[in-house]
């Protein structure tokens, strides 16, 4: 199992989409939540977090998330998941993090809208 994780920004029409490839574990985790933290929105916009080829997450990487999520929405900025892989999917519904976080559900990659 590769521990390979790139991060990479781009703009969405109005929007930041940070798209995750690979495994977000400790390792990555760090690069992640600075990331979303850091990078430049677009006045009025919104953070897309782009999971759809993410194939591994752990709790490290799960709590960057959501580490970053406060201080985005703290801003006045919304972060949504989007294209979220049903492993992954599945691992925040298990743990009630889906409940928390703003999960884009018609876009749950594998799973009919």
């Amino acid at each position: 199992m590769s521990h390979r994780c790139v991060v990479d920004v781009a703009d969405d029409d109005g929007a930041l989409r940070i798209r995750v490839i690979g495994e977000v574990d400790m390792a990555c985790a760090a690069t992640l939540e600075e990331t979303i933290v850091s990078a430049p929105v677009p006045p009025g916009g919104k953070v897309l977090l782009d999971m759809a080829e993410v194939a591994f997450i752990d709790s490290a990487g799960i709590s960057a998330i959501i580490g970053a999520h406060k201080k985005r929405v703290a801003e006045g900025i919304p972060v949504t998941l989007v294209e979220v892989p049903p492993l992954v999917g599945q691992l925040l519904k298990l743990t009630g993090v889906d409940t928390y976080l703003e999960v884009a559900h018609q876009d749950v990659v594998g799973e009919p809208s």
